[in-house]
């Protein structure tokens, strides 16, 4: 820049320029509004530490070379066709008008820093934008177009104080060190971090109209921190191979869920909105709380889920096809359960569908289609809670393990084709519901407990009936003590009968009385129990 002071407008005013110690300015005399500096092929300016280039528009068809940390300002338009060779500089646009940056048919483009500043300017993208250093958009609007804007910094590689128009670019974050992404809208995001063990930590709320994706698939220990309290994704979710996404509060996520990393859902929920036909693969990592709302229509609205379907917490299953035939995952909800979908049931024969009260006591199970779904091949379990519900539910199977409790509260229940429940924990009923196509609530093991509705009037119920014999572990547990239980055929109970409120008779509204066979031990420590005029008989 020095040498270009030997003879300039100082020395003679009709020369444009003007170029003291560190400042080279292309118009020293101020006298134009749209002069530009062109590096004309074969010729270098270079410009270094200290050292400052004004001008309007600059066209490189040469090279620009930067040996320091100097500044370029530009009021007008980028134009590089050739080698623009970065060092330390800052790159200043400062138009109040629109411009455009533009680098198509150059070899090397990179900028070090760049920074937008002027309230009343625009600059439009007319090719992809790479940066090393910090993109400051401090005033004014950059407008993105289709283009691809990377950004190899780490720190705060991106700093939006004006208007970000991210119209349908793609932006990339591709940092070798622990880099902070700022919040706000894009179109397209990439967090694509170039070395192994480091951390991109999502800032601010950020909204995503196209595609997230987490992490390059190539390096390892990269972790993707959204501690945030929203992320939204209009688009697809990817998390890449050899990336672990630490979710924000709350995700919602209009496209596929792919997670081909690792998903930690840091007790945040996950909404699956949108419409069309997509995919769930779960990579076998559980959510916390999981919504699913789908749009589209019969043949348009499915979620085929890949990898074991695990949720935490509650879930809401709201419109949309449920498919779970395709890849036949495991599923796994411990916590309050509404279905309002289409739910396809896995078809292999080995995978089922488990409801886990956990120390839930009252975990809600309702499936409130008018058309009962087949749950499949279904497992309820807990540790001192219980699975109740709150609509009827309609299974393949049913397996109640010795932790598990059930409670039909009222509501029906229902085998797709004749099944006998096997049994190990609590099937509890109030006594009026529908039982279809049950054969037995297990005469092996496992108990068999009615506690009437609760409601403080008297109603009478009737013992189900289910053949030869009824029952392994019967016991009357009115919630409502004025509640009572008689039989209308004679009962068999393989194992024991207990009663702690409430009131049992062997034998019905009409007075007929009926024979109760009990094997094992019989305890009465409440309620009262009436006899008829046949036998009873006790172990």
């Amino acid at each position: 820049v020095a040498n270009l002071g030997l003879y300039d407008y100082n020395d003679d005013t009709d020369i444009l320029h003007s170029s003291n110690a560190s400042t080279l300015a292309v118009d020293a005399g101020s006298r134009f509004a749209d002069e530009g500096l062109n590096i004309l092929s074969g010729n270098t300016l270079t410009f270094g530490t200290g050292e400052t280039v004004n001008t309007h528009d600059i066209a490189i068809n040469g090279t620009l070379t930067s040996s320091g940390t100097g500044a370029l300002n530009i009021s007008g338009s980028w134009d590089n066709n050739s080698v623009f060779n970065k060092s330390g500089e800052t790159v200043t646009f400062t138009s109040g008008g629109a411009e455009t940056i533009d680098s198509t048919g150059s070899i090397t483009n990179t900028f070090n820093g760049i920074e937008f500043n002027n309230g009343a300017g625009s600059w439009t993208l007319s090719s992809d934008l790479n940066v090393a250093g910090v993109l400051t958009i401090s005033n004014g609007v950059v407008n993105a177009s289709n283009k691809t804007i990377t950004l190899s910094g780490s720190g705060t590689p991106f700093v939006v104080l004006g208007t970000f128009n991210y119209q349908t670019s793609t932006v990339k974050f591709t940092g070798s060190s622990a880099t902070n992404v700022s919040g706000g809208d894009y179109y397209s995001l990439q967090l694509l971090p170039s070395a192994n063990s480091i951390t991109f930590t999502l800032g601010g709320d950020p909204t995503v109209y196209g595609d997230l994706v987490a992490g390059n698939g190539v390096n390892t220990g990269v972790v993707i921190d959204a501690g945030v309290s929203i992320v939204n994704v209009a688009g697809d979710f990817t998390i890449a191979a050899n990336t672990a996404f630490q979710a924000p509060d709350t995700m919602s996520v209009n496209g596929d869920w792919v997670n081909e990393g690792t998903f930690t859902h840091n007790s945040g929920i996950v909404n699956l909105n949108g419409s069309g036909n997509k995919l769930l693969t779960t990579g076998g990592d559980p959510f916390y709380t999981l919504n699913i709302s789908n749009a589209g229509g019969a043949g348009n609205d499915d979620v085929t889920v890949s990898g074991d379907l695990t949720v935490e917490f509650d879930s809401s299953f709201s419109t949309g096809t449920l498919r779970l035939d395709v890849n036949d995952p495991n599923v796994s909800i411990t916590g309050n359960f509404q279905l309002n979908m289409t739910w396809t049931k896995q078809d292999n024969g080995s995978s089922t569908t488990t409801f886990d009260a956990g120390n839930i006591v009252g975990m809600v199970l309702s499936d409130n289609n008018g058309t009962k779904q087949d749950l499949g091949d279904v497992i309820i379990d807990g540790t001192t809670g219980s699975v109740v519900l709150s609509a009827g539910v309609k299974m393949t199977d049913l397996t109640i393990t010795a932790n598990g409790i059930f409670s039909l509260s009222g509501y029906g229940f229902s085998f797709t084709a004749p099944a006998a429940v096997e049994n190990s924990g609590i099937f509890r009923l109030q006594g009026g519901e529908t039982l279809t196509n049950v054969s037995n609530l297990d005469i092996n093991t496992g108990t068999v407990e009615y506690v009437g509705d609760g409601d403080t009037f008297v109603t009478d119920y009737v013992v189900k009936d289910f053949g030869a014999t009824d029952y392994f572990n019967l016991k009357i547990n009115a919630v409502d003590s004025n509640d009572t239980f008689g039989i209308e055929a004679a009962k068999s109970i393989a194992g024991t009968f207990d009663m702690t409120s409430g009131g049992f008779a062997n034998y019905d509204n009409g007075g007929v009385a009926y024979y109760l066979s009990v094997t094992g031990l019989t305890t009465i420590n409440g309620g009262i129990f009436s006899f008829g005029d046949v036998g009873t008989a006790f172990g």
